[in-house]
């Protein structure tokens, strides 16, 4: 899965909760929620990987993942600035 759609969840649960044990046992069963929905791995060799270890990838997956990283980012950045997450009491 791509790694950003776990850093939003943890992001939005991080800026929801006040308490450290609550936020991070929740961050913990969504890591393991989201990992349970079927999901896109990236175009690579799959043989190779499970065989020998080795992740050959190509451009497309790379074009890929910055084109998703950029919407995610752009994406909490607004839900951040939109719900003003900014004025809620920092945790630590």
């Amino acid at each position: 899965m791509l790694v950003l759609i776990h850093a939003i969840v943890g992001s939005l649960i991080g800026s929801r909760f006040n308490s450290v044990p609550l936020i991070i046992l929740l961050a913990v069963i969504s890591h393991f929620v989201l990992d349970i929905i079927p999901h896109w791995d990236g175009f690579y060799d799959k043989f190779l990987f499970e065989t020998h270890g080795h992740l050959k990838t190509n451009k497309k997956t790379v074009f890929l993942e910055i084109i998703s990283s950029t919407i995610a980012v752009i994406f909490v950045v607004w839900f951040t600035i939109h719900f003003n997450f900014f004025s809620k009491p920092k945790i630590w």
